[in-house]
């Protein structure tokens, strides 16, 4: 639990900033083909977030940080049942010289 929550705590994040960002992007290209003229500078990304690669989800389980932060997450835990299994041959040692 303890690996987990910092993974995913920068993960989902990323994720939806990452979708954010092609959000204003395809702002961005459909004010870039218009006339000066046309161009209302306003900062509306509704028209885009019905386009499926669009969404935070998309890029939550893209490629790249389904690399990044699986990788993360699964270097921990090795780490993580080592020292489990440390901390209880420890308790066997304690329950031992007890006796």
């Amino acid at each position: 639990m303890i690996v987990t929550v910092p993974v995913l705590a920068f993960w989902i994040p990323d994720g939806f900033f990452l979708s954010q960002e092609r959000l204003f992007r395809g702002l961005y290209d459909r004010g870039r083909v218009l006339d000066v003229s046309d161009i209302d500078y306003s900062m509306d990304t509704r028209d885009f977030r019905n386009i499926a690669r669009n969404g935070w989800a998309c890029y939550t389980l893209s490629r790249t940080l389904l690399v990044f932060f699986g990788a993360c997450s699964v270097r921990r835990w090795p780490l993580l049942f080592w020292w489990r299994w440390s901390y209880d041959r420890h308790l066997e040692r304690e329950e031992t010289r007890r006796d």
